[in-house]
């Protein structure tokens, strides 16, 4: 099975919300990702700290939008839960809120309602997928949010009710004598604040929606209004109706009793077009279909009335539509003007309505209407006349006469898990309303059309001539709105709109929006000087109206993830969040301006046209008077970041290295560097990524060989101040002073004056503080044990303490305590205490074996220690003695058990920090007393760290034993582990791990964590005190002593190198010229108008280490590199692009090039400097070049659907002959792709073809003839976006498709039978075969017969984001054949993810599998799983339903992956012991207990925890 991992966790933050009251601890910033919500502090007076993550929430699914909903209180706090609308399989929305646990007291978060949004019968949107909630202002507070709109189907909103006065008027309304619906998902209905169960579908008037905003309510008594912004599905010619395909703003009241959209009336009535004819071309309408919606994707044509023959050859649908006359087109025209869904329609300004894309509703206070941000100017629309709710509820139950209304009686709407389904829908228009109409008889039906041509049902039903037009609302007013218009300098496309609503000044109000160039303006809007004052009833058009706006920039950040990813926390701080660069918390800082404010160059004031002609009239005169004379807006103030959250997503292309070039799975160094090529819009970068603890070089000791280090301090014990360092060797030993200068000077001699022995090597030594002589330097050797006064320039010898005579000291351990265990050669043990200047030996042992390693560390903060730990050699176990008794105090039934290999360190350790030990005198939680445990760690000689938990007896305890329990297993490598407690710069007191894969561990209250350190061949590592409160990490390596400082652990050390407007495409590394190479592509901030002054496509040469430029090619005009690779052939090396020219006429790329360069590697006698790049070759290609690969000293290529390879070579090798010198001359090929959109290469002789539409292909390149012979094929079709092998004993590949699934595939192997018939088949046709048969061009039988050409499918899992490339190499060294797991890839996604694939073996596999299993089951037991450690996985969504694959063809369970999101909450904390304990048991029966304990289970998922 394969095991799934995250190296690194999606950075892309897709909305942020502010919660005041979600929390109980307090307000917090909701920070949604890919597919968890993480809560983030922002009480100064939280115990997380301002900004620091409070609560992580897991769901196991796609996350689309989230919204807040508060609920109606009249006190002043209010309760609030997060809505959050998901993906995959089926969109759902879920209710979250939070409580405090009243057994842990933390915070839990639990999923209050569920609830399904499937359309069967209908598509799924293209645009505009979100959720939105109606605005909860001050002015309106007793009421909160009513309703909450979701739209994921074309052609239909899900209207959730979220107040108990909205979802008891369906209930009061109807005479319906079934039993009303119940949600559940939640067993107590009236805790809740989403009405789930009375949510229903309305229709909306055009399929295609682009935006969408509920209305600020005016008042308690205003009904839940929304605005849409649609594209025009109608052929109309009324002005902001119909012209197709136009944006079109419509106004629309949410009517909860006949579960509809009823229209609100905007503005005086319409008129109808005078004539069907167009005057400026003549043409007319061409009746050949019934669709209205179709008749607007065809341009209209000139028919000819009397041509008769034509019209008789008309069959279907078109000769239907033949039969409609002018008349009744004209007459369905003026049957629309009429209609109450004409009049909800507002008429904008034809060129602003060309390029609308996004509508953002005001609050109450500044009016209510509502901004229309189009590509060249922003328009504010006047809010419709809203009818109080009362009035509106009255009205309701009046009885009615139409057919529809005596339909309503009797009827109920149909639920799956709280999901309405209507049995018939109502109209939108006229006949949707309960008002009496008569009844006439129609020409014609004048019901438009959906966008598939049929009929809708409930769309529009015009009434008859003379029939009342009523929309359920007071008579609408006649006076003419107007509408204010600020045009904008440069095309815009807004992303995301914000209110700042704490202005002090109550002449303003701002609103920010964000931009996809990255640009963050505001937009101020002028309010009447009266406006705060005026009180104006809900019912009124004459709401209080901005007099002037104007708009101003304030700088650039990353593009905004959507319409939610600006978020105004107040004060001036905004929260952006992006998915395609760094999310970042900005300070405002507002331009001081002495003019006030008024109606600038760009503002107008526009009466929207009334009628076709008008706005036909308006087009041009609008375009000509709103041109700008300046290109830029004007300065409104600046940005200053706060926070900044790192972001590597969007990541296109990576590499990864050991940070020289080399192979990190052979390195000695643990920390492997990861090179993306990240970002897109304004935010492309090149990203160094490095796992594990932040460390940062101080300053190198040209110190080689140094073996162990220790620090010599001065001062007292509460004020340490590092003196010196002592440094053991092979075979002696070094002192080094720091001078008054702070530099390190020799001061060995020092030593040796005074009779210590500096020839030897040193075993352990420390520094003591004496009360009587100040702090004392203990220097053990194998002769003796010395005690040292180092204060004084001449050192003083104390006193030496020698073992018997004969006898040898064969290790010992020494504290600051003045505490020394020592072992001597006749398997003796002596313990030895410094007293006033002494050294005095309390007590000895006889022991049976001999000692390999001893610690005397305390384990009790400001306590001398109590225990001594010791490991012996020749049992490989270990013991623990008390002190100053030396007596044997560990649970004897694990100390007499053996490890695998001799303990060869051993340490007695507290993991805390200062601030924890601070806190633990005051907070006695179970947390904190976990967090204080001490542990026990070995470092065993086979490089596996063993780590136990320690009870420690108490002075009342009956029994002195050692309880050693929690036993932990890992391997860091395969040499000796040497063990280190250390400080980092933030307190926290860690364990560094020398050996093979240096390595820092800690443990918090519930795990330990493992960071990996970059040094290579480090041996020892100690601290150093520098100053108050700062310590450095002194580490002694082969080459040198490096002072670093150890900064926050388990962190993503980023390097961030901007590029500016030029995103990277794709990356190689040339590490023998120690250079990358990446082709960028320049972004145009403002589209088509973006003046380039160079072309976009470019190469360029950066330096491996620090990330310089050091050349740039500039391709040809339109040329567009694609991919990148360093090609080997015929022992030369040179960098090959493949680029493809776009052309906006052309829908696709019709041709390409191959270049091939050469970069310098320079020299000191040349003139030419390194990294210059030199063209060799151009190779034309008809097509666009997907991929390029070097196999075989060959040239693999991808060109749109045919696989090409190359031979490159030089048939002039005089170097006297001037480039370019180079031919490229085509070998072989292979056509049968759809797209062969990326290739993998399987030296020496086949490649891995995923193709767009076909899967993945395997391909052999014969090595004589370069032919290319397709070997296997898998028949699924797959839209592949990566491909690669995975394995190549059982030739098995994996890919990843656009759907965001995982699949594998395996060769098949033949039997013997089919073989054997293949070999005589064979045979016979080499007997009729004329000529000989050349072995040099024919493929080898043996490897032909081996394997079916038909793949298997075997493994398929759903991964839930676009993985973009494999790469097979790992982040951490070859375990070696005989490891349980093998790591095998790693890829990259577009959510800022890089992931671990890695092989586990069939035992651990299944052990695993069920271990997973029964985790899904304990949590599908219990509502939340909350632990210290802070993160939860909530919902109800199924495991199995999330990770199923599905596509437009197949549905498949999950088969043959393990989540490691899953396996590790039995390690991370996200479990406590009790419920790993179930685990192991079984949640449900005894059937579903693990074959084996629970350490076992640790231990395995704990060693795959390292492979990441």
């Amino acid at each position: 099975m394969l095991y799934v991992a995250h190296a690194y966790e999606p950075g892309a933050i897709l909305e942020t919300l502010s919660l005041p009251s979600f929390l109980p601890t307090g307000p917090c910033l909701a920070v949604v990702k890919h597919s968890t919500v993480e809560f983030l502090s922002l009480a100064a007076s939280s115990s997380a700290g301002l900004l620091e993550p409070v609560q992580t929430v897991s769901l196991p699914a796609r996350i689309l939008a989230a919204q807040a909903v508060t609920s109606a209180d009249s006190k002043q706090s209010r309760q609030q839960s997060l809505v959050i609308l998901t993906d995959h399989y089926q969109p759902k929305l879920i209710s979250l809120t939070a409580s405090i646990s009243e057994d842990t007291g933390e915070v839990v978060v639990a999923t209050a309602a569920t609830l399904a949004l499937d359309e069967v019968a209908r598509s799924p949107a293209e645009s505009a997928l979100g959720l939105w909630t109606e605005p909860f202002s001050s002015s309106t507070s007793q009421i909160g949010h009513r309703i909450a709109i979701s739209h994921v189907y074309k052609g239909v909103l899900k209207v959730t009710p979220l107040s108990d006065s909205l979802a008891q008027s369906h209930l009061g309304a109807t005479d319906d004598d079934d039993e009303a619906m119940q949600d559940v998902s939640q067993s107590d209905p009236h805790s809740r604040l989403a009405h789930f169960s009375h949510s229903f579908g309305a229709r909306i008037p055009h399929p295609n929606l682009l935006s969408c905003a509920v209305l600020s309510p005016l008042s308690a008594a205003s009904v839940p209004a929304v605005a849409l912004l649609s594209l025009s599905s109608v052929p109309s010619k009324i002005s902001g109706f119909g012209q197709q395909c136009l944006p079109v703003l419509s106004f629309h009241s949410v009517d909860t009793c006949t579960q509809n959209l009823s229209p609100l009336p905007w503005g005086p009535p319409r008129k109808a077009p005078r004539s069907v004819k167009e005057e400026s071309d003549g043409k007319q309408f061409d009746p050949q279909s019934s669709s209205a919606a179709t008749q607007a994707s065809r341009d209209m044509k000139a028919i000819s009335s009397d041509n008769k023959a034509s019209v008789r050859k008309k069959h279907g649908p078109a000769a239907m539509g033949s039969k409609v006359t002018d008349a009744d087109l004209q007459k369905r025209e003026q049957d629309w003007a009429k209609s109450a869904l004409v009049q909800c329609h507002v008429p904008l300004p034809y060129t602003d309505a060309y390029g609308a894309h996004l509508i953002h509703a005001l609050p109450a206070h500044v009016g209510g209407g509502v901004l229309v941000f189009s590509e060249t100017s922003i328009l504010h629309v006047p809010p419709p006349a809203n009818p109080p709710s009362s009035s509106g509820q009255a009205d309701l139950t009046q009885t009615t006469t139409t057919p529809d209304a005596a339909d309503l009686k009797g009827k109920r709407r149909k639920a799956s898990e709280g999901g309405a389904i209507e049995t018939k829908r109502r109209s939108l228009g006229a006949q949707s309303q309960p008002t009496p109409v008569k009844v006439e008889t129609a020409a014609t039906s004048s019901a438009p059309s959906n966008e598939n041509g049929k009929r809708r049902r409930s769309s529009v039903n015009v009434p008859a001539p003379g029939a009342e037009s009523s929309s359920g609302a007071s008579a609408p007013s006649h006076s003419r709105p107007r509408l204010l218009r600020v045009g904008l300098p440069h095309p815009v496309q807004v992303v995301s709109v914000v209110d700042l609503g704490d202005r002090p000044d109550d002449k303003t109000f701002s609103v920010l929006f964000g931009c996809n160039s990255g640009a963050l303006n505001v937009l101020q809007l002028t309010l009447p000087q009266d406006a705060a004052s005026e009180v104006v009833p809900s019912h009124s058009a004459a709401a209080p109206q901005p007099k002037s706006m104007r708009v101003e920039t304030l700088g650039t950040t990353s593009q905004p993830a959507g319409p939610q990813a600006l978020s105004y926390l107040g004060d001036g701080l905004v929260c952006v969040g992006s998915a395609t660069g760094d999310s970042c918390l900005y300070k405002i800082l507002q331009q001081d301006t002495s003019e006030e404010m008024d109606t600038g160059p760009g503002a107008q004031l526009l009466s929207p046209p009334s009628s076709p002609t008008q706005s036909r009239r308006r087009r041009s005169s609008l375009a000509a008077n709103t041109t700008p004379k300046s290109t830029e807006l004007p300065c409104g103030g600046s940005l200053v970041t706060i926070e900044t959250w790192q972001n590597l997503g969007p990541v296109v292309d990576f590499t990864v290295d050991d940070g020289a070039g080399g192979d990190p799975t052979t390195s000695a160094s643990a920390q492997a560097r990861i090179v993306t090529c990240s970002g897109a819009g304004p935010s492309g970068s090149i990203r160094e990524v490095r796992s594990g603890a932040s460390v940062q070089d101080v300053s190198s000791l040209p110190i080689p060989n140094a073996q162990q280090i220790w620090s010599v301090e001065a001062g007292d014990a509460t004020s340490k101040q590092t003196a010196g360092l002592l440094i053991g060797f092979a075979t002696s030993t070094a002192y080094l002073h720091f001078d008054a200068n702070g530099n390190l000077a020799d001061a060995t001699d020092r030593l040796s004056a005074v009779g210590v022995d500096t020839t030897l090597p040193t075993l352990t030594a420390s520094t003591v503080f004496d009360a009587s002589q100040g702090p004392l330097l203990v220097r053990v050797a194998k002769d003796a044990a010395s005690l040292v006064n180092l204060q004084d320039e001449a050192a003083t010898l104390v006193q030496q303490w020698k073992p018997s005579a004969g006898l040898e000291i064969t290790t010992a351990s020494v504290n600051p305590y003045g505490q020394l265990v020592i072992a001597s050669s006749d398997k003796s043990l002596s313990y030895l205490v410094v007293e006033e200047g002494a050294l005095i030996e309390r007590n000895k042992i006889q022991l049976d074996h001999e000692v390999s390693c001893l610690d005397t560390s305390s384990v009790t903060a400001g306590q001398a220690a109590q225990f001594a730990a010791c490991g012996f050699w020749q049992t490989r176990s270990i013991q623990i003695f008390a002190l100053p008794e030396l007596a044997p105090v560990g649970e004897s039934l694990v100390v007499q058990q053996g490890f695998a290999a001799v303990p060869r360190s051993i340490l007695l350790h507290r993991f805390a920090s200062k601030q924890s030990e601070a806190s633990s005198q005051t907070k006695s939680s179970v947390g904190n007393r976990d967090a204080l445990m001490p542990h026990l760690l070995i470092g065993l000689g086979d490089g596996t760290l063993v780590s136990f938990s320690l009870s420690l007896p108490r002075d009342d305890s009956y029994s002195k034993i050692v309880g050693l329990s929690d036993c932990k297993t890992v391997s860091l490598g395969k040499q000796a582990l040497k063990l280190d407690a250390i400080e980092s710069w933030a307190g926290a007191r860690v364990v560094a791990v020398s050996g093979s894969r240096p390595t820092l561990v800690y443990a918090d209250s519930k795990r330990f964590s493992y960071n990996a350190l970059k040094h290579k061949s480090q041996r020892s590592v100690t601290m150093l005190h520098v100053g108050p409160g700062r310590v450095l990490g002194a580490f002694a390596l082969a080459e040198s002593v490096e002072l670093a400082s150890i900064g926050a652990l388990r962190q993503r050390d980023i390097r961030t190198f901007p590029l500016g407007l030029d995103q990277p495409l794709a990356i190689a590394q040339w590490p023998n010229r120690k250079v990358f190479a990446v082709c960028t592509w320049a972004f145009l901030p403002r589209g088509s108008a973006t003046k380039a002054s160079k072309s976009r496509g470019a190469i360029r040469i950066l330096d491996q280490s620090t990330f310089e430029t050091l050349d740039e090619f500039r391709l040809e005009v339109d040329e567009r590199p694609n991919c990148i690779t360093v090609l080997r052939a015929q022992g030369h090396e040179m960098l090959v692009v493949g680029t493809g020219y776009i052309s906006d006429g052309e829908h696709e790329v019709i041709s390409g090039r191959l270049l091939g360069f050469d970069v310098s590697a320079g020299s000191i006698r040349g003139k030419e400097e390194r990294g210059r790049l030199r063209k060799l070759f151009v190779k034309e290609q008809a097509g666009n070049v997907y991929s390029v690969q070097s196999i075989n000293n060959r040239l693999a290529t991808a060109v749109n659907s045919e696989v090409k390879i190359y031979s490159v070579v030089d048939p002039r090798a005089s170097d006297e002959v001037s480039a370019p010198r180079i031919n490229v001359v085509q070998r072989g090929s292979w056509a049968c792709s759809f797209i062969a959109c990326n290739l993998s290469v399987v030296e020496p002789d086949q490649i891995v073809v995923g193709d767009a539409l076909r899967s993945i292909n395997v391909l052999h390149v014969h090595p004589y003839t370069a032919r290319l012979t397709e070997i296997a094929r898998d028949c699924d079709p797959f839209w592949t976006s990566a491909t690669e092998l995975l394995d190549e004993a059982s030739q098995t590949y994996i890919g990843a498709d656009i759907s965001f699934n995982l699949y594998t595939t395996q060769r098949v192997p033949l039997s013997e039978q089919v073989k054997a018939r293949i070999r005589r088949t064979r045979e016979r046709e080499i007997e009729r075969s004329v000529g000989e048969v050349n072995r040099l061009t024919t493929r080898d039988p043996n490897q032909v017969d081996r394997y079916a050409h038909v793949m298997q499918r075997n493994a398929v899992w759903h991964y839930g984001d676009m993985i973009n490339k494999f790469y097979r190499k790992s982040l951490v060294a070859d375990p070696g054949t005989a490891a349980e797991v093998h790591p095998r890839l790693l890829f990259c996604t577009a959510a800022g993810a890089i992931g671990v694939i890695a092989h586990v073996q069939e035992e651990q596999a299944r052990l695993l599998a069920k271990v997973e299993r029964n985790i899904l089951s304990l949590i599908e037991l219990s509502s939340s799983i909350s632990t210290s450690n802070s993160s939860s996985v909530v919902t109800s969504i199924s495991h199995q339903d999330w990770r199923t694959l599905r596509t437009d063809h197949r549905v498949q369970a999950p088969a043959g992956f393990l989540d490691a999101n899953i396996l590790q909450m039995f390690v991370d904390g996200r479990l406590d012991s009790k419920q790993r304990d179930k685990v192991v048991q079984g949640p449900n029966s005894e059937m579903e207990a693990l074959p084996v304990g629970r350490e076992i289970v640790e231990q395995l998922i704990e060693a795959l925890c390292q492979l990441a």
